[in-house]
């Protein structure tokens, strides 16, 4: 599982860092806080659906200096078991580990008696079935080990968690085994008090969980404005970009099976700043509804600019407008394809299309497909 996550989150950041831009205030504020003496343990961006937390959190992680020693996404889209604190726990120690500057794993193994770290994970969840608790583990095998073990920094340097999506991170059915949950109620306990050079980057969307978990700890709040200055500067430099890309790629495209189809520029290159204009309007400081209808105009899905113009104007309306388009067939949808994503959002991992034929009655695998 471990492996899976480390694979489903590098794909995740990758993605954000392509076509990632600008964020140059955001970062400048995220750097004081990490480099004053101060008593926020934890800065957290929060902003609304669509605003490039996870794009900021991943340009951070894969572009940055900081000495990241743990990174980590709250992905319920992807991955419900990356929602569990005893799946981040086992992430956190392999991560750890395996960071040969910090000396940890020698501590790790001495503490469990373990000759491997494979065998000291296996360990630690026999002990959970025992009763011990994830918050136990993480303070005494983790921040403790840390505190006692690890090599000092420089007076004047940090390490990082980097922790993304607490929001989904709530989304957890288990309260106990919620890694937002954890993350706070280690940070209030002083009994396993956190090594001095060791801090958290974490985001969130405006989540009234959230934001009463932290109330009790000291917590620096970055705040995405989609409707400020900035982000909208930032937002055109996005667009921008975009639009220069996709009209400097080839006017073919191949669809999967070999066939190359013409792709529509004409929208781009005879209109681009008409284009510009819309679409940042439309958007009102959302990336994701900017990156998604550039997506369909470079797909060539979006050709003309009554169609940019009739686009609806939330990044809500705009996935329900794109719903109904692909499942005009009401009954279609009821019959067939209903069920099918009922059955795969249901299961805790992926499915076979055996498997799926099975649950939906199908008489035969072919069917299903």
């Amino acid at each position: 599982m471990t492996r899976k996550l480390r694979r489903q989150f590098d794909r995740v950041i990758e993605t954000h860092r392509q076509d990632f831009v600008g964020r140059t205030w955001l970062f400048e504020e995220i750097h004081k806080w990490a480099t004053k003496d101060c008593a926020e343990r934890t800065v957290m961006l929060v902003g609304g659906p669509g605003t490039g937390k996870s794009a900021a959190l991943s340009e951070l992680i894969g572009g940055s200096s900081y000495d990241i020693l743990v990174y980590y996404l709250c992905d319920a889209k992807s991955n419900l078991e990356s929602l569990k604190s005893s799946n981040f726990l086992t992430y956190a120690i392999l991560s750890l580990a395996g960071n040969p500057e910090l000396r940890y794993q020698d501590a790790l193994l001495t503490d469990l008696g373990a000759k491997s770290v494979e065998e000291a994970i296996g360990s630690l969840g026999a002990r959970r079935a025992e009763g011990e608790t994830v918050l136990e583990q993480f303070q005494v095998y983790v921040l403790d080990i840390l505190r006692s073990s690890a090599t000092p920094c420089a007076d004047d340097d940090r390490r990082f968690l980097v922790l993304d999506s607490f929001d989904e991170g709530m989304l957890e059915e288990n309260r106990a085994d919620r890694v937002p949950i954890l993350i706070c109620r280690a940070l209030q306990d002083p009994k396993h008090p956190w090594p001095e050079w060791l801090h958290v980057i974490a985001s969130s969307r405006p989540h009234a969980e959230v934001r009463t978990l932290f109330k009790r700890v000291q917590v620096s709040y970055e705040v995405i404005d989609a409707t400020s200055e900035r982000n909208k500067q930032d937002l055109e430099t996005f667009v921008n970009e975009r639009l220069a890309r996709i009209s400097e790629s080839p006017l073919s495209k191949t669809d999967g099976t070999g066939s190359f189809s013409t792709v529509d520029k004409s929208l781009i290159l005879s209109n681009s700043n008409t284009v510009r204009r819309t679409l940042v309007e439309k958007a009102n400081g959302n990336f994701q509804y900017a990156k998604l209808v550039l997506d369909h105009v470079e797909g060539g899905k979006t050709s003309t600019l009554e169609d940019l113009e009739r686009l609806p104007d939330s990044l809500e309306d705009l996935y329900d407008t794109r719903f109904s388009k692909d499942f005009s067939d009401g009954e279609e949808f009821e019959d067939k394809i209903k069920p099918l994503l009922e059955v795969i959002l249901a299961a805790q991992e992926p499915l076979t299309v055996r498997q799926i034929s099975a649950v939906l009655g199908f008489a035969t695998a072919s069917k299903a497909e």
